[in-house]
């Protein structure tokens, strides 16, 4: 589960850093991708990454998983009163699918934890 969240943060910063001034320069209509994709792809890095670190049991593992993909929806919410950054529909949404992608491939995960 580490892996998978090594790959999305590697693949979330690629298209922050390389995807999102291309668009912005080229002007093309990507229908928000560009500015939410950090939302979506740190959900999956904050899902499979931390259910990783703090699960010993795949019982833990769901619970855990369906527990930080709500605090991604949450941190999107509270962001303005944390002083981390602006509230943005965009971002809720891709938070909230992303989130809910990733606790559920942890759900349905067939793995066993050492």
């Amino acid at each position: 589960m580490f892996a998978i969240a090594t790959l999305f943060f590697v693949v979330t910063e690629f298209m922050r850093t390389i995807y999102r001034p291309w668009v912005y320069a080229e002007g093309v209509n990507d229908y928000g991708l560009a500015d939410s994709i950090g939302s979506f792809g740190g959900a999956f890095v904050i899902v499979f990454g931390l259910t990783a670190v703090l699960s010993g049991t795949p019982e833990k593992a769901r619970g855990n998983a369906v527990a930080l993909a709500a605090s991604c929806v949450a941190y999107e919410v509270l962001q303005p009163h944390l002083g981390t950054g602006i509230f943005d529909w965009l971002d809720l949404i891709a938070a909230a699918i992303g989130g809910s992608i990733a606790a559920l491939s942890v759900n349905f995960w067939r793995y066993k934890v050492d």
